[in-house]
């Protein structure tokens, strides 16, 4: 319950990666070499289909981030 209370007063980050499936593992490869206990990783491959337009990479990128902190 602790938790839940921690995460509601300070909600957590989310971070996007979104890219060529090789340049997406990476990003990853990289982030996984940090320590960010308050920040959720989500990694997408382009070729996924139906996301949000925020979540949709530009025509002409080969990678992108997108981050979010909070509500």
């Amino acid at each position: 319950m602790m938790i839940a209370l921690d995460e509601h007063l300070q909600p957590p980050g989310v971070l996007v990666l979104r890219g060529r499936p090789e340049a997406v593992a990476g990003w990853q490869a990289e982030l996984a070499r940090e320590f960010l206990p308050d920040t959720t990783v989500l990694a997408i491959a382009d070729s996924m289909p139906g996301l949000p337009p925020p979540w949709t990479s530009r025509p002409g990128q080969s990678r992108s981030t997108a981050g979010c902190a909070g509500r």
